[in-house]
């Protein structure tokens, strides 16, 4: 089975990472795409996009940001939109 997982923050990475973790023991032919963080990279995830890039603090960083976080919300939705129509995605899970 195939899995998107999206951790939006350190904490949700490791809860992220763990899950994949337990996951894989239940079936070692998992698969795992998402937004995450160096954990869940180290779990084997392929990362679409890792938190740090999409982690912004103050009114002018998140408007001068915003462009790129719509597109990498966009991308994700796309991705997911795309695949669960051919059936290779029938996961979601998000920790945030």
């Amino acid at each position: 089975m195939k899995y998107f997982i999206i951790a939006g923050e350190a904490s949700g990475d490791i809860h992220a990472s763990e899950f994949v973790k337990q996951l894989r023991t239940k079936d070692p032919e998992a698969q795992f795409v998402g937004l995450g963080g160096d954990c869940m990279l180290k779990q084997g995830v392929q990362l679409f996009q890792h938190y740090r890039n999409m982690a912004f603090m103050g009114v002018i960083a998140v408007l001068r940001n915003s462009v790129s976080w719509v597109a990498t919300s966009w991308l994700s939705r796309r991705e997911v939109r795309l695949s669960s129509i051919i059936g290779t995605w029938p996961i979601w899970v998000s920790w945030t």
